[in-house]
């Protein structure tokens, strides 16, 4: 489907969504237990993502998550450690695409190499000028984003596959 006609799709679901927010709450609260039960870390990411906004203070988050205020700050700073760290280190290009802020090495092909020999050894000899911290921030950034990452790396063996029959 066309991008402009999927964001006219969204608008339009998420204002009926917001109205049956407002017109039947139980039904609005109903549709959001599917998607949790669906999509297991939804909840806790719309959590974390409040608190972090200022939407929920601490306290309240715990509780709705059913988690001491304790554990709930754990997860938390873990949290902002990925959200620092992956900010920090990865950048978009000028093509769209995810790299290393310093080296500009793409996120895709760290990956890659990872995939071919998943050890921190490997992408280090591999990558001898990427620090420990830009390869963790690569590798947690492949998980949230794993269609933008397979995207990349399917591009350039279509690439390499497209060069290789030409001679």
């Amino acid at each position: 489907m066309h991008e402009e006609t999927m964001t006219r799709y969204r608008e339009w679901q998420l204002r009926l969504l917001a109205r049956t927010l407002e017109t039947d709450p139980e039904r609005f609260d109903e549709i959001l237990e599917h998607g949790f039960v669906a999509f297991p870390s939804l909840k806790e990411e719309l959590v974390l993502g409040a608190v972090h906004q200022g939407y929920l203070d601490v306290t309240h988050a715990a509780d709705f998550l059913h988690l001491t205020v304790d554990r709930f700050e754990e997860i938390y700073e873990n949290y902002l450690d990925d959200h620092r760290s992956i900010g920090l280190v990865i950048v978009r290009s000028d093509r769209g695409e995810a790299i290393l802020a310093d080296s500009k090495v793409p996120v895709w092909e760290i990956v890659r190499a990872y995939r071919k020999n998943p050890s921190v050894e490997a992408l280090d000899a591999r990558f001898p000028g990427i620090s420990a911290v830009e390869i963790e921030a690569s590798l947690r950034y492949a998980r949230r984003n794993s269609e933008e990452i397979e995207a990349g790396i399917s591009q350039y063996e279509n690439r390499r596959v497209a060069t290789a029959s030409i001679y």
